[in-house]
């Protein structure tokens, strides 16, 4: 009997050991997938999050055509095959569902939220306070060119500063235009006042960078002052300068040009770059998609600097190509242009897909004949001044 109950007191205990340990065994965190208990634990995790920021920044979902195609936004360009709703943006016919490079935005912000919210977990051992404000400026920088990007083509829009945890918590109501401009301008701001003079690696912002962003925005929002005084900072950092020859630094060979302030490059093996059929005609095997207007010609001055419809500019409108800005003849293939072998014709005739204004981007199309897919295309940020013209 005495046994016996020796042996029952024996079971119990162990039963209790396995229901505790149970508990324990449970609670471990999952082997397949990364939690903030197993991710925020060193600098190179919030490198690697920064960099999922960085991921949509441009938006790969239709790689870098959007620099080319917002111009379509405008009397500048045209895009006649409607890629990604461009062209009902230039209408002016959007809608909820066809409103482009809007959503991605919201996708781009709420990584940039993800960092500003969970930074503090990493050890103040694992991650020096420099190291902390120059991560923090970096998507703070993104966050902030997102908010005003939105304000900019959108007007209203919601502010988005945390990270929803359910989709109502997100159906926020939109604000006005002049606040979501003031957060945006609060972001960048900080992040100048915080993040590196040079980017630790090619690729990352800077503040080169983030002032361009602020001299950006507030010359397209009218903020001529501010435009200026940003600008002036870009040239008193000194790591920048114009380049003599405008095309290379659309080329392999010019992507390391010291003109360019930030660049985005497409990496064949990973996001390459798919679009250059988009912008030769089709005669020349292409669509045609977007292509610049008389307005964007226009608009470049004469060599010595006036505008065609200032007072001795000495523009004529017979001969309306002669002694004009040298941009303008490596920016636009137009009527008469002496392209290579050829002299570019104006339009083709064979399809829908020909070109619709007899002007077509040169910065893109570099021969008549289909060039191979590069695997860089190097874009830049930068502000001219009419000083520019005697470098060129």
């Amino acid at each position: 009997m005495k046994l016996k109950n020796i042996l029952g007191l024996a079971v119990c205990l162990v039963g209790t050991g396995i229901f505790t340990s149970c508990d324990d065994f449970f609670d471990l965190n999952p082997k397949d997938q990364l939690t903030t208990n197993t991710f925020w634990n060193t600098s190179e995790d919030v490198d690697a999050a920064v960099t999922a920021a960085y991921n949509w920044w441009v938006n790969n979902y239709v790689g870098s055509k959007f620099i080319f195609y917002e111009d379509s936004y405008s009397d500048i360009g045209f895009n006649y095959t409607n890629a990604s709703n461009m062209r009902n943006m230039g209408r002016g016919s959007v809608s909820p569902t066809a409103a482009p490079n809007y959503w991605r935005q919201y996708e781009t912000i709420r990584r940039c939220n993800f960092v500003i919210e969970n930074i503090d977990l990493v050890p103040a051992s694992a991650m020096t306070e420099t190291e902390k404000n120059d991560f923090l400026a970096q998507v703070r920088a993104i966050r902030g060119y997102s908010h005003a990007y939105l304000a900019t083509w959108y007007g209203d829009a919601v502010i988005m500063d945390f990270v929803p945890a359910t989709a109502d918590d997100a159906k926020l109501p939109r604000e006005p235009e002049a606040k979501v401009k003031e957060h945006a301008m609060n972001d960048l701001m900080w992040s100048a006042e915080h993040i590196a003079e040079k980017p630790a690696e090619k690729g990352r912002i800077a503040k080169g960078t983030v002032l361009s962003m602020i001299a950006r925005f507030n010359l397209l929002w009218g903020n001529y002052t501010e435009a200026l005084d940003a600008a002036n900072k870009v040239i008193a950092l000194n790591q920048y300068e114009l380049d003599p020859d405008f095309l290379n630094m659309f080329s392999m060979a010019g992507q390391n040009s010291k003109e360019i302030i930030c660049t985005y490059e497409h990496v064949q093996t990973t996001y390459a770059y798919g679009d250059v059929i988009r912008f030769y005609n089709n005669s020349d095997g292409g669509w045609a998609s977007f292509v610049p207007t008389q307005n964007m010609v226009d608009m470049f001055e004469m060599a010595d600097g006036k505008l065609i419809d200032e007072a001795g500019s000495g523009y004529d409108p017979v001969h309306p190509f002669f002694n004009r800005d040298p941009r303008l003849k490596n920016t636009v293939i137009y009527s008469g242009l002496d392209w290579g072998v050829i002299m570019y014709p104006g339009f083709s005739i064979r399809s829908t897909r020909r070109c619709r204004t007899a002007l077509r981007i040169k910065i893109i199309i570099r021969r008549r004949i289909m060039l191979p897919i590069p695997v860089c295309c190097g874009l830049s940020i930068c502000i001219p001044t009419r000083d520019n013209i005697q470098l060129q």
